[in-house]
Protein backbone atom coordinates (compact mmCIF):
# COMPACT_ATOMS: atom_id res chain seq x y z
CA UNK A 1 0.00 0.00 0.00
CA UNK A 2 1.53 3.80 -1.04
CA UNK A 3 0.61 5.54 1.67
CA UNK A 4 2.98 8.61 0.52
CA UNK A 5 0.21 8.72 -2.40
CA UNK A 6 -2.46 9.29 0.17
CA UNK A 7 -0.68 12.23 2.28
CA UNK A 8 -2.85 15.23 2.73
CA UNK A 9 -6.46 13.79 1.93
CA UNK A 10 -9.47 14.66 4.21
CA UNK A 11 -10.20 11.42 6.33
CA UNK A 12 -12.88 10.92 4.53
CA UNK A 13 -11.43 10.89 1.53
CA UNK A 14 -8.26 8.61 2.93
CA UNK A 15 -11.29 6.23 4.16
CA UNK A 16 -12.82 6.31 0.14
CA UNK A 17 -9.31 5.79 -1.33
CA UNK A 18 -8.92 2.21 0.89
CA UNK A 19 -12.10 0.99 -0.23
CA UNK A 20 -13.64 1.50 3.35
CA UNK A 21 -16.63 2.60 2.30
CA UNK A 22 -19.04 2.31 5.56
CA UNK A 23 -16.23 4.77 7.37
CA UNK A 24 -17.11 7.12 4.26
CA UNK A 25 -19.97 7.18 4.45
CA UNK A 26 -19.84 7.74 8.54
CA UNK A 27 -17.95 10.49 8.38
CA UNK A 28 -19.88 12.11 5.43
CA UNK A 29 -22.11 12.15 7.99
CA UNK A 30 -20.38 14.51 10.62
CA UNK A 31 -17.94 16.20 8.23
CA UNK A 32 -18.32 18.64 5.26
CA UNK A 33 -17.30 16.44 2.00
CA UNK A 34 -14.64 18.18 0.17
CA UNK A 35 -15.42 19.86 -2.82
CA UNK A 36 -12.41 18.23 -5.04
CA UNK A 37 -10.44 14.58 -4.30
CA UNK A 38 -13.47 12.20 -5.42
CA UNK A 39 -11.88 11.99 -8.93
CA UNK A 40 -9.04 11.07 -7.26
CA UNK A 41 -10.09 8.51 -4.69
CA UNK A 42 -12.15 6.50 -7.20
CA UNK A 43 -9.04 6.12 -9.45
CA UNK A 44 -7.48 4.77 -6.24
CA UNK A 45 -10.19 2.50 -5.55
CA UNK A 46 -10.46 1.35 -9.61
CA UNK A 47 -7.16 0.55 -9.62
CA UNK A 48 -8.19 -1.95 -6.17
CA UNK A 49 -11.01 -3.61 -7.39
CA UNK A 50 -13.40 -1.73 -4.58
CA UNK A 51 -16.49 -1.87 -6.49
CA UNK A 52 -19.24 -0.54 -4.16
CA UNK A 53 -16.85 2.51 -3.21
CA UNK A 54 -16.87 3.26 -6.60
CA UNK A 55 -20.32 3.09 -7.25
CA UNK A 56 -20.68 5.61 -4.03
CA UNK A 57 -18.45 7.70 -4.85
CA UNK A 58 -19.37 7.97 -8.43
CA UNK A 59 -22.82 9.09 -6.81
CA UNK A 60 -20.85 12.71 -5.26
CA UNK A 61 -18.56 13.20 -8.03
CA UNK A 62 -20.78 15.75 -10.32
CA UNK A 63 -19.43 18.96 -12.19
CA UNK A 64 -18.15 21.20 -9.91
CA UNK A 65 -18.01 25.09 -10.69
CA UNK A 66 -18.40 24.04 -14.28
CA UNK A 67 -15.91 21.82 -14.22
CA UNK A 68 -16.43 17.63 -14.64
CA UNK A 69 -15.03 15.26 -12.65
CA UNK A 70 -11.58 13.71 -14.18
CA UNK A 71 -12.52 10.06 -14.78
CA UNK A 72 -9.73 8.93 -17.06
CA UNK A 73 -7.53 7.70 -15.06
CA UNK A 74 -10.08 5.43 -12.85
CA UNK A 75 -11.26 3.65 -15.99
CA UNK A 76 -8.14 3.16 -17.63
CA UNK A 77 -6.83 1.44 -13.99
CA UNK A 78 -10.27 -0.43 -14.08
CA UNK A 79 -9.71 -1.58 -17.81
CA UNK A 80 -5.77 -2.62 -17.13
CA UNK A 81 -6.80 -4.39 -14.29
CA UNK A 82 -9.64 -6.35 -15.74
CA UNK A 83 -12.46 -4.73 -14.04
CA UNK A 84 -15.23 -4.54 -16.23
CA UNK A 85 -18.47 -3.83 -13.51
CA UNK A 86 -16.16 -0.85 -12.60
CA UNK A 87 -15.41 0.25 -16.15
CA UNK A 88 -19.26 0.03 -16.96
CA UNK A 89 -20.14 2.46 -13.70
CA UNK A 90 -17.41 4.82 -15.12
CA UNK A 91 -18.85 5.07 -18.48
CA UNK A 92 -22.37 4.99 -17.68
CA UNK A 93 -21.18 7.77 -15.04
CA UNK A 94 -19.61 9.88 -17.83
CA UNK A 95 -21.95 9.08 -20.21
CA UNK A 96 -25.07 10.93 -17.77
CA UNK A 97 -22.87 14.03 -17.47
CA UNK A 98 -21.80 14.20 -21.03
CA UNK A 99 -17.88 13.59 -20.93
CA UNK A 100 -17.73 10.75 -22.32
CA UNK A 101 -15.34 12.17 -25.03
CA UNK A 102 -12.83 13.03 -21.86
CA UNK A 103 -12.23 9.39 -20.85
CA UNK A 104 -10.17 8.50 -24.26
CA UNK A 105 -11.72 6.11 -25.66
CA UNK A 106 -9.52 4.85 -28.45
CA UNK A 107 -6.87 4.68 -26.09
CA UNK A 108 -8.83 2.20 -23.75
CA UNK A 109 -9.71 0.07 -26.58
CA UNK A 110 -6.14 -0.36 -27.59
CA UNK A 111 -5.05 -1.35 -23.94
CA UNK A 112 -8.12 -3.27 -23.90
CA UNK A 113 -7.08 -5.23 -27.08
CA UNK A 114 -3.08 -5.62 -25.31
CA UNK A 115 -4.18 -7.19 -22.33
CA UNK A 116 -6.68 -9.64 -24.44
CA UNK A 117 -9.90 -8.02 -22.54
CA UNK A 118 -12.70 -9.25 -24.61
CA UNK A 119 -15.55 -7.69 -22.63
CA UNK A 120 -14.05 -4.32 -22.40
CA UNK A 121 -13.11 -4.62 -25.62
CA UNK A 122 -16.79 -4.81 -26.37
CA UNK A 123 -17.74 -2.35 -23.96
CA UNK A 124 -15.57 0.37 -25.02
CA UNK A 125 -16.77 0.06 -28.46
CA UNK A 126 -19.88 -0.13 -27.46
CA UNK A 127 -19.60 3.60 -26.16
CA UNK A 128 -17.77 4.71 -29.43
CA UNK A 129 -14.09 4.13 -29.49
CA UNK A 130 -12.81 3.91 -32.81
CA UNK A 131 -11.75 -0.32 -33.81
CA UNK A 132 -8.93 1.24 -36.66
CA UNK A 133 -7.60 3.71 -33.97
CA UNK A 134 -4.01 3.82 -33.74
CA UNK A 135 -1.68 4.29 -30.26
CA UNK A 136 2.25 3.52 -30.59
CA UNK A 137 2.28 2.43 -33.97
CA UNK A 138 -0.36 0.22 -33.60
CA UNK A 139 -4.46 -0.58 -34.33
CA UNK A 140 -5.99 -2.30 -31.46
CA UNK A 141 -6.20 -5.10 -34.20
CA UNK A 142 -2.57 -5.62 -34.39
CA UNK A 143 -2.12 -5.25 -30.85
CA UNK A 144 -4.70 -8.31 -29.88
CA UNK A 145 -2.95 -9.99 -33.09
CA UNK A 146 0.58 -9.79 -32.05
CA UNK A 147 -0.54 -11.16 -28.58
CA UNK A 148 -2.50 -13.91 -29.51
CA UNK A 149 -5.65 -12.93 -28.16
CA UNK A 150 -7.71 -15.26 -30.72
CA UNK A 151 -11.30 -13.87 -29.13
CA UNK A 152 -10.08 -10.08 -28.94
CA UNK A 153 -9.10 -10.51 -32.76
CA UNK A 154 -12.52 -12.87 -33.97
CA UNK A 155 -14.19 -10.09 -31.89
CA UNK A 156 -12.91 -6.83 -33.40
CA UNK A 157 -13.28 -8.47 -36.93
CA UNK A 158 -16.42 -10.05 -36.82
CA UNK A 159 -18.62 -7.08 -34.79
CA UNK A 160 -16.08 -4.20 -35.24
CA UNK A 161 -15.55 -4.48 -38.41
CA UNK A 162 -12.08 -3.99 -38.17
CA UNK A 163 -9.92 -2.84 -41.23
CA UNK A 164 -8.05 -6.75 -41.25
CA UNK A 165 -5.05 -5.39 -42.89
CA UNK A 166 -4.95 -2.21 -40.79
CA UNK A 167 -0.94 -1.16 -40.73
CA UNK A 168 -0.84 1.61 -38.47
CA UNK A 169 2.60 2.86 -39.58
CA UNK A 170 4.86 2.31 -42.48
CA UNK A 171 7.25 0.37 -39.99
CA UNK A 172 4.83 -2.03 -38.51
CA UNK A 173 3.61 -5.57 -40.14
CA UNK A 174 -0.08 -5.89 -41.50
CA UNK A 175 -2.06 -8.05 -38.99
CA UNK A 176 -1.45 -11.05 -41.00
CA UNK A 177 2.13 -11.14 -41.01
CA UNK A 178 2.19 -10.42 -37.03
CA UNK A 179 0.22 -13.60 -36.86
CA UNK A 180 2.54 -15.55 -38.97
CA UNK A 181 5.70 -15.10 -37.32
CA UNK A 182 4.19 -15.13 -34.07
CA UNK A 183 3.16 -18.46 -34.69
CA UNK A 184 -0.33 -18.23 -34.04
CA UNK A 185 -2.20 -20.38 -36.50
CA UNK A 186 -5.91 -19.91 -35.09
CA UNK A 187 -5.35 -16.13 -35.40
CA UNK A 188 -4.05 -16.84 -38.78
CA UNK A 189 -6.90 -18.96 -40.07
CA UNK A 190 -8.74 -15.99 -38.75
CA UNK A 191 -7.70 -13.42 -40.70
CA UNK A 192 -7.75 -15.09 -43.68
CA UNK A 193 -11.34 -16.05 -43.40
CA UNK A 194 -11.66 -12.36 -43.17
CA UNK A 195 -9.76 -11.68 -46.46
CA UNK A 196 -6.57 -10.84 -45.10
CA UNK A 197 -3.79 -9.66 -48.33
CA UNK A 198 -1.11 -12.39 -47.75
CA UNK A 199 0.93 -10.58 -50.31
CA UNK A 200 1.91 -8.26 -48.05
CA UNK A 201 5.16 -7.65 -47.43
CA UNK A 202 7.37 -7.60 -44.42
CA UNK A 203 8.46 -4.01 -42.95
CA UNK A 204 10.97 -6.24 -40.19
CA UNK A 205 14.51 -6.70 -41.95
CA UNK A 206 14.83 -9.90 -39.45
CA UNK A 207 12.28 -11.62 -41.50
CA UNK A 208 14.66 -11.79 -44.64
CA UNK A 209 15.74 -9.09 -47.37
CA UNK A 210 12.97 -6.71 -48.67
CA UNK A 211 12.44 -6.83 -52.32
CA UNK A 212 13.88 -10.28 -53.11
CA UNK A 213 11.03 -12.83 -52.73
CA UNK A 214 7.81 -12.67 -55.41
CA UNK A 215 5.78 -14.63 -53.63
CA UNK A 216 3.28 -13.79 -50.60
CA UNK A 217 5.31 -12.47 -47.88
CA UNK A 218 3.45 -14.03 -45.39
CA UNK A 219 4.38 -17.66 -46.46
CA UNK A 220 8.32 -16.02 -47.01
CA UNK A 221 7.87 -15.38 -43.29
CA UNK A 222 6.76 -18.95 -42.22
CA UNK A 223 9.65 -20.24 -44.30
CA UNK A 224 12.25 -18.00 -42.35
CA UNK A 225 11.55 -18.51 -38.95
CA UNK A 226 11.16 -22.36 -39.79
CA UNK A 227 7.19 -22.62 -38.91
CA UNK A 228 6.58 -25.99 -41.17
CA UNK A 229 2.93 -25.97 -39.92
CA UNK A 230 2.23 -22.62 -41.15
CA UNK A 231 4.13 -22.65 -45.01
CA UNK A 232 2.22 -25.47 -45.59
CA UNK A 233 -0.80 -23.74 -44.49
CA UNK A 234 -0.03 -21.04 -46.65
CA UNK A 235 0.68 -22.90 -49.65
CA UNK A 236 -2.15 -25.07 -49.93
CA UNK A 237 -4.27 -21.50 -49.59
CA UNK A 238 -2.11 -20.07 -52.45
CA UNK A 239 -1.19 -23.13 -54.78
CA UNK A 240 -4.80 -22.94 -55.96
CA UNK A 241 -4.43 -19.36 -56.78
CA UNK A 242 -0.48 -18.96 -57.91
CA UNK A 243 0.74 -17.82 -60.99
CA UNK A 244 2.84 -20.05 -63.06
CA UNK A 245 5.67 -17.44 -61.94
CA UNK A 246 5.16 -17.48 -58.16
CA UNK A 247 5.18 -20.85 -58.19
CA UNK A 248 8.45 -20.78 -60.05
CA UNK A 249 9.82 -18.17 -57.37
CA UNK A 250 8.25 -20.85 -54.46
CA UNK A 251 10.77 -22.93 -55.60
CA UNK A 252 14.02 -20.74 -55.27
CA UNK A 253 12.97 -19.46 -52.22
CA UNK A 254 12.62 -22.47 -50.62
CA UNK A 255 15.95 -23.76 -51.58
CA UNK A 256 17.27 -20.10 -50.68
CA UNK A 257 15.84 -20.95 -47.45
CA UNK A 258 17.13 -23.98 -46.18
CA UNK A 259 20.63 -23.03 -47.83
CA UNK A 260 20.94 -20.03 -45.85
CA UNK A 261 19.28 -20.21 -42.62
CA UNK A 262 19.92 -23.33 -40.07
CA UNK A 263 17.93 -25.95 -39.50
CA UNK A 264 16.93 -26.83 -35.66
Amino acid sequence: MDFASLSGATPFLLAAQLGLVDVAKALKAITEIPKRGCDKAIAKVSQRGHEDTVTYLLDLCLPLEGEACDLSEAVRHASAHGYENIDTKILEHAKSQKVLDLLSLDALICQAALFGYESQTKLFLQYGADVNTVMNQRTPLQYAVENGHASVVHYLLEVGKADVDSTAEAETDAPILLAVSKGYEAVVEDLLVFGADTAVRTRQPQHGPEGVVHLPEALHIAIWDREAAFAEMILDIFYTKATGAVLEDLSAVLLDSRRDVPRS
